[in-house]
Protein backbone atom coordinates (compact mmCIF):
# COMPACT_ATOMS: atom_id res chain seq x y z
CA UNK A 1 0.00 0.00 0.00
CA UNK A 2 3.21 2.38 0.68
CA UNK A 3 4.24 2.83 -2.80
CA UNK A 4 0.24 3.27 -4.06
CA UNK A 5 -0.10 5.87 -1.71
CA UNK A 6 -0.16 9.42 -3.22
CA UNK A 7 -2.25 11.98 -4.16
CA UNK A 8 -3.83 11.22 -7.96
CA UNK A 9 -5.88 13.02 -10.82
CA UNK A 10 -8.60 11.22 -12.66
CA UNK A 11 -7.18 11.42 -15.91
CA UNK A 12 -8.76 8.95 -18.29
CA UNK A 13 -11.94 6.91 -17.93
CA UNK A 14 -12.76 4.30 -20.07
CA UNK A 15 -16.01 2.28 -20.09
CA UNK A 16 -16.70 -1.40 -22.31
CA UNK A 17 -20.43 -2.86 -22.64
CA UNK A 18 -21.39 -6.36 -21.70
CA UNK A 19 -20.08 -7.72 -25.34
CA UNK A 20 -17.61 -4.84 -26.50
CA UNK A 21 -14.06 -2.77 -26.52
CA UNK A 22 -13.28 0.26 -24.24
CA UNK A 23 -14.58 3.60 -25.21
CA UNK A 24 -12.82 6.63 -23.89
CA UNK A 25 -15.49 9.06 -22.29
CA UNK A 26 -14.01 12.61 -21.39
CA UNK A 27 -13.40 13.10 -17.73
CA UNK A 28 -15.97 14.91 -16.12
CA UNK A 29 -15.41 18.63 -16.16
CA UNK A 30 -16.22 18.47 -12.19
CA UNK A 31 -13.64 15.77 -11.48
CA UNK A 32 -10.88 17.92 -13.38
CA UNK A 33 -7.98 18.86 -11.21
CA UNK A 34 -9.47 17.12 -8.36
CA UNK A 35 -7.08 15.65 -6.07
CA UNK A 36 -7.59 11.90 -4.41
CA UNK A 37 -5.30 11.32 -1.51
CA UNK A 38 -4.32 7.87 -0.57
CA UNK A 39 -2.70 8.12 2.18
CA UNK A 40 0.03 5.08 3.70
CA UNK A 41 -1.89 4.90 6.50
CA UNK A 42 -5.12 3.68 4.26
CA UNK A 43 -7.27 6.83 5.08
CA UNK A 44 -8.26 9.10 2.17
CA UNK A 45 -8.81 12.92 1.49
CA UNK A 46 -10.82 14.01 -1.24
CA UNK A 47 -10.04 17.88 -2.60
CA UNK A 48 -12.58 19.53 -4.98
CA UNK A 49 -10.16 21.83 -7.66
CA UNK A 50 -13.12 23.60 -9.45
CA UNK A 51 -16.25 22.66 -10.91
CA UNK A 52 -18.29 21.22 -7.84
CA UNK A 53 -19.84 17.25 -8.70
CA UNK A 54 -22.56 18.39 -6.12
CA UNK A 55 -21.08 16.43 -3.30
CA UNK A 56 -18.98 17.78 -0.74
CA UNK A 57 -15.22 16.60 -0.28
CA UNK A 58 -14.25 14.42 2.65
CA UNK A 59 -12.34 12.00 4.55
CA UNK A 60 -12.36 7.82 3.95
CA UNK A 61 -10.41 4.61 3.47
CA UNK A 62 -8.60 2.60 1.12
CA UNK A 63 -7.37 -0.54 1.01
CA UNK A 64 -5.48 -3.22 -1.05
CA UNK A 65 -6.52 -6.79 -0.78
CA UNK A 66 -3.59 -10.07 -1.22
CA UNK A 67 -5.39 -10.52 -4.49
CA UNK A 68 -4.11 -6.85 -5.83
CA UNK A 69 -8.08 -5.69 -5.51
CA UNK A 70 -8.36 -2.36 -4.28
CA UNK A 71 -11.23 -0.44 -2.38
CA UNK A 72 -11.33 3.34 -2.16
CA UNK A 73 -14.44 5.16 -0.17
CA UNK A 74 -13.71 9.18 -0.29
CA UNK A 75 -15.45 12.63 -0.74
CA UNK A 76 -19.13 11.74 0.03
CA UNK A 77 -19.87 9.24 -2.65
CA UNK A 78 -18.02 10.87 -5.05
CA UNK A 79 -15.12 7.92 -5.13
CA UNK A 80 -16.83 4.53 -3.94
CA UNK A 81 -14.60 1.80 -5.42
CA UNK A 82 -15.00 -1.87 -4.24
CA UNK A 83 -12.67 -4.75 -5.37
CA UNK A 84 -11.51 -3.06 -8.57
CA UNK A 85 -8.81 -4.75 -10.02
CA UNK A 86 -5.50 -3.29 -10.31
CA UNK A 87 -4.51 -3.61 -14.51
CA UNK A 88 -1.27 -1.43 -14.12
CA UNK A 89 0.86 0.71 -11.54
CA UNK A 90 3.87 2.02 -12.49
CA UNK A 91 4.94 4.01 -9.47
CA UNK A 92 3.23 7.21 -10.44
CA UNK A 93 0.20 6.23 -13.06
CA UNK A 94 -2.32 3.71 -11.11
CA UNK A 95 -5.17 1.93 -13.90
CA UNK A 96 -7.75 -0.11 -11.92
CA UNK A 97 -10.93 -1.10 -13.36
CA UNK A 98 -14.48 -2.45 -12.05
CA UNK A 99 -16.70 -5.05 -13.61
CA UNK A 100 -20.17 -4.20 -12.80
CA UNK A 101 -23.32 -6.70 -12.19
CA UNK A 102 -24.57 -6.59 -15.36
CA UNK A 103 -20.90 -7.44 -16.92
CA UNK A 104 -20.19 -3.93 -18.09
CA UNK A 105 -16.64 -2.66 -17.34
CA UNK A 106 -15.24 0.83 -16.11
CA UNK A 107 -11.48 1.42 -16.38
CA UNK A 108 -10.42 4.62 -14.71
CA UNK A 109 -6.14 6.27 -15.07
CA UNK A 110 -5.31 8.16 -12.33
CA UNK A 111 -1.67 10.01 -11.90
CA UNK A 112 0.15 11.14 -8.76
Amino acid sequence: MKDIAGSYSLIKYENAPVSGSFGEKPVPQCMVGDQLILKPDGTTQYTDAGVSCGVTAGTGSWSVSVDEKISIIAGSSLWYVQDATINSFDCSTLVMSIIFPNGSTSRYTLKK
